[in-house]
């Protein structure tokens, strides 16, 4: 059983006189003692035994009182004898209630357990000073973890008891003594307070409002959440912190903690005291500056490296301070007004970090910033992005933009003074592509906002196979302040925005166009209460009104909204009537979106972003690649990684010693990777003319790029659309197709329009070609196709294309005019095959110079 020694004094008895080595009397202050609990703390003045004391009251019931001794009773107690003890007086006053549960006078603790004394101890007297006094024998206390050697061994942790009721009262402490003078212990690494056991971990604060430990929001998991209060907020570290710091010094150690500050109103306040540290040997400080900033609204990890080069040393020595630290300081007040301050991970380490990080998003446009966030552990003070497109950053939480569509890694590699380390992710970053007709669309059926939109104001969200914003959200006289959904790169140009809206309130809704930022853009504006709809410029903030007419809508009528912006030239339709043509080029690329203002009950459906203009279906073959068994054209060029990702039709000059080639085109399209399927570039244009014979040069209305697949379809630049022309024909509509080392063709027929498609095929027929047998040959019965051996491109096939063009590749692989068959090499069979049997009109040998053979019939 363990032995309880008490002495009772009634009223202010001057205690027996002891030979204690370690005492609190509490005359001038509290003297680092602290309780936690569910009641206050604080010093009483002449109520003590004598003089002043510490008092604790309990006013509620929940959390059991309990108070921690200061660092001077906790270090090395290995020394200690059975016959050394502890006592305290302790003033017990009952309001009501009867005793509780559990009840005990001390407790110990540390890193090799823990014991308790005077178990099962109530008051035998209130309102009158009681000494509780307990030897340091195992037999007078209940080990409860660890064993009794190990708890001596470094006791960091002294808790008297300050709550004996299950109702309320309040208790007075004084004359704590130790006859055993502790031994400072030395502090290694790694100590810890993550909070996540749901406590304090022995933290105690000062001038807060108010302070909690959170289930979740930490860094992660748990953490502590201090309000703001009077006065500037302070946290005092555990004992576990404290001690001889010898072996921390000269950077073998860093303090690190992390920081996140909410609900901020004020401005930034920086505090000279940043951290703190004091012992007998002095006190040296970590001031603050304005990168607590960063630790705004976002977590933040802090380095304070154990090194007197870093600190400020107040009063004393640096050598004689690190002897014996015996308290920590932090200032968690960081705002002149008011804040919450959360505290997490705050550790004694020399781990090197644990590289990690996170994305805003995974999937974005081209020229749109991606935020990237820093997760890694363990105080990283130094970080290198590799963002996959060649480009990187320093910056702990950088905002990165890709301009090219494309699936990219991702690496960060996080450094501190200990170590290195690295994270990859892999295809981690898909940048959409820009090239292709269809921009975007969504037809609102999954039930979620895409995270594609940036959102600005309002209530937003996804229902009913609509998206809709229902708050009455505006500022009074800015348009600019509404509420906007955007989507799209701001490298979208020449576009047609599709979508139906309707309102069921009587506000500004619509759409914007060509957006640039919040101060720059075209915006359709429709408000039944003011009776009107308007075509709209914001430039620099400023509005312009460049269309307007007095009509209101219909509420709770759906509209079908068309505006085409292409060239400077703004076309809106409604419902498919052509209500406003505007000229204005100041915005002639940017995103597109949503917009509403002060309307709580706007609708959008059938959003789409696409080419202006009209579908081209063609399909051409070239000899060369064009297999007859198949029925499709080789790839070779594609699989072999040759075709290059710069369109290939404005080369240095001259080409082949051909100054002009005939395909000549000067566009800087490019791709980030050649599509599946895909055998060559082209060059497309389109003509307008009476006749097939006189569209010549002088009559192209649209010329552009385009992939050719192996079936001989004709696509735009992601591989899978149609070409879209961007004019409209007033005589005859007529495609050129021209390649750099077959001979080009033109459509012998106007291109006819059928349900919003030109179809037109040349390898149907020998006529689907101007000039005939003469313009294209048949690859097999009934399959016509582009006639190689043009290498410099000159729409001849000549002796030159041999000499200049075919003999200087010889023997070469890769991308070559002279490689007329495709497969990627320069070979006789080139030559032989293809150049010789294909010279024609133009051509220097005898036997062919009075035909008139292949060559191109491009009027020129």
């Amino acid at each position: 059983m363990t032995a309880i020694k008490t002495f009772v004094l009634i009223g202010l008895l001057i205690p027996v006189t002891m030979m204690s080595q370690v005492i609190s009397d509490f005359e001038t202050d509290i003297e680092g003692w602290y309780s936690e609990g569910d009641g206050d703390y604080l010093l009483e003045l002449g109520t003590g035994n004598p003089g002043n004391n510490f008092r604790v009251n309990d006013d509620a019931t929940g959390d059991i009182n309990l108070s921690y001794a200061p660092p001077k009773f906790l270090g090395a107690w290995s020394g200690a004898t059975t016959s050394d003890y502890i006592s305290a007086d302790i003033f017990h006053h009952q309001i009501n209630g009867g005793y509780a549960a559990g009840n005990f006078v001390f407790q110990i603790s540390g890193p090799g357990g823990t014991a308790k004394a005077l178990e099962g101890t109530n008051p035998t007297l209130f309102d009158t000073w009681i000494t509780y006094t307990v030897n340091l024998d195992p037999a007078e206390w209940n080990v409860l973890e660890g064993t009794w050697s190990g708890i001596m061994a470094q006791v960091n942790e002294l808790i008297i008891r300050m709550e004996y009721i299950n109702g309320d009262e309040w208790n007075r402490l004084d004359n704590v003594y130790l006859s055993y003078t502790p031994v400072v212990i030395p502090v290694a690494p790694v100590i810890c307070s993550d909070f996540e056991e749901g406590d304090y971990d022995g933290w105690s604060f000062a001038s807060i409002g108010s302070v909690s430990n959170q289930a979740s929001g930490g860094n992660p998991g748990r953490a502590i959440r201090i309000n703001d209060g009077s006065g500037i907020s302070l946290a005092y570290a555990p004992p576990k912190f404290l001690g001889d710091w010898n072996q921390l010094d000269m950077h073998a150690a860093d303090i690190r903690m992390d920081i996140l500050v909410t609900n901020i109103s004020g401005s930034t306040l920086v505090s000279t005291n940043f951290l703190k540290i004091s012992g007998p040997g002095g006190i040296a400080t970590f001031p603050m500056d304005l990168t607590i900033e960063d630790a705004f609204n976002q977590w933040k990890t802090f380095v304070f490296p154990v090194d007197e080069s870093y600190w400020i040393v107040e009063s004393g020595t640096w050598a004689g301070l690190i002897n014996n630290v015996n308290q920590i300081e932090v200032t968690v007040e960081y705002i002149d007004g008011s804040e919450i301050v959360w505290l997490d991970n705050f550790c004694i380490s020399d781990l090197p970090p644990i590289a990690d990080f996170t994305a805003e998003r995974f999937t974005q446009f081209p020229g749109v910033p991606i935020q990237f966030t820093d997760l890694s552990i363990n105080g990283p003070t130094m970080w290198e992005w590799n963002f996959g497109d060649g480009q990187f950053s320093s910056a702990q939480f950088p905002a990165h933009t890709y301009t090219s569509s494309g699936i990219y890694d991702v690496t960060l590699t996080s450094q501190n003074h200990f170590g290195s380390d690295s994270e990859t992710k892999n295809a981690y970053i898909e940048i959409l592509p820009i090239d292709q007709c269809l921009k975007f669309e969504d037809d609102f059926e999954d039930a979620s906002i895409d995270p594609l939109y940036w959102i600005k104001n309002g209530t937003w969200s996804e229902a009913s196979g609509n998206i809709r914003q229902t708050s009455n959200y505006y500022v009074t006289g800015n348009l600019l302040e509404g509420c906007f959904a955007i989507i799209g790169s701001p490298f979208w140009e020449d576009y047609e925005i599709s979508c139906d809206l309707y309102s069921s309130d009587n506000d500004d809704i619509g759409l914007v166009f060509n957006w640039q930022d919040e101060q720059n853009m075209y915006m359709f504006d429709w408000n039944t209460q003011g009776s009107y709809r308007r075509l709209l410029k914001w430039e620099n903030g400023v509005e312009t009104t460049l269309a307007t007419e007095a009509v209101p809508y219909v509420i709770n009528q759906w509209y079908a909204i068309e505006i085409e912006s292409v060239d400077g030239n703004i076309i809106l339709k409604i419902d498919g009537s052509e209500i406003f043509n505007v000229n204005d080029n100041t915005f002639q690329t940017g995103r597109a979106g949503l917009f509403c203002s002060g309307n709580q009950s706007s609708y959008w459906d059938n959003f789409s972003v696409s080419c202006p203009g009209t579908s081209i279906d063609l399909k051409v073959f070239l000899e060369g690649p064009y297999n007859p068994t198949s029925d499709l054209m080789e790839t070779n060029l594609n699989t072999q990684g040759h075709i290059p990702l710069n369109q290939p039709y404005n080369p240095p000059l001259p080409y082949y010693d051909e100054s002009n080639p005939a395909w000549l085109y000067s566009g800087t399209e490019n791709v980030p990777a050649i599509p599946a399927n895909v055998v060559d570039w082209i060059v497309v244009q389109f003509r307008d003319a009476d006749a097939a014979g006189n569209a010549t040069s002088a009559t192209i209305i649209d010329e552009q790029v385009a992939f050719l697949l192996s079936d001989g379809s004709v696509v735009g630049l992601n591989g899978t659309d149609m070409i879209r022309l961007q004019a409209t024909p007033v005589q005859n509509l007529y495609a050129v197709i021209f390649h750099r080392n077959h001979l080009g063709v033109i459509s012998a027929n106007p291109l006819v329009e059928s349900g919003g498609v030109y179809t037109y095929d040349f390898s149907a027929a020998a006529d689907q070609a101007y000039g005939g047998t003469n313009g294209h040959k048949e690859l097999e019965s009934g399959v016509w196709g582009m006639v190689p051996g043009d290498g410099n491109g000159n729409g001849l096939i000549q002796n030159t294309d041999e000499t200049a063009v075919w003999k200087v590749d010889l023997g070469q692989s890769g991308y070559k005019g002279g490689d007329f068959n495709m497969n990627g090499l320069v070979q006789n069979t080139d030559e032989t095959n293809y150049w010789k049997v294909n010279l024609g009109a133009g051509g220097q040998t005898p036997g062919k110079a009075s035909q008139t053979g292949y060559q191109s019939q491009v009027p020129k």
